[in-house]
């Protein structure tokens, strides 16, 4: 729960709205929390670099937020050059 500590020293505590969360790769120690601010947080966009595990974590944090309220963020993904 880092990642949510550190936003909670960062946000405003009634802010619950991240414009874009980029995810540079799928390593755990990149990702461990962003499915716990996708449900925390509005999220009004997401970028990442296009690999299998990225579009499998988005996959898998989607199905997650699909029993919420949340509105799931669009995703856009980098390309090379």
């Amino acid at each position: 729960m880092a990642l949510m500590s550190e936003l909670g020293q960062e946000m405003p505590f009634w802010d619950r709205s991240i414009d874009l969360v980029v995810m540079t790769h799928a390593d755990a120690d990149h990702i461990t929390g962003l499915v716990e601010v996708l449900r925390r947080y509005q999220v009004g966009g997401w970028l990442d670099n296009g690999r299998a595990e990225a579009r499998q974590f988005m996959r898998n944090a989607r199905r997650n937020l699909e029993s919420g309220s949340q509105r799931r963020p669009g995703r856009s993904q980098t390309r090379p050059g």
